[in-house]
């Protein structure tokens, strides 16, 4: 998206995120964790999204302030948050 459309980092990185999370709640529903959509696991996702959001944009951020490579600060955030996302949705988000 920064060559092909000339965003800004910063944009091109919350778009993307925020694309893959709303991809991942149906995926992750379905074939991940076998459950079946209802409000309350919604709430629980949408705040989930919330508080991984912000966390992203910080790590993403710190990284770009220590002087990595937007790559590098894009792809060390998924690295330390993905696997923290998953539990916290195994036990929280996905709980029925």
């Amino acid at each position: 998206m920064i060559d092909f459309f000339k965003l800004n980092r910063k944009v091109s990185f919350i778009i993307i995120y925020g694309f893959a999370y709303i991809f991942l709640y149906g995926i992750q529903l379905k074939y991940l964790f076998y459950k079946k959509h209802d409000s309350k696991k919604l709430t629980r996702y949408i705040v989930s999204i919330i508080l991984f959001y912000i966390a992203a944009n910080i790590f993403y951020n710190l990284g770009l302030k220590i002087g990595l490579h937007y790559l590098l600060s894009t792809a060390l955030t998924i690295l330390i948050l993905m696997p923290l996302r998953l539990v916290f949705y195994n036990f929280y988000v996905y709980k029925d």
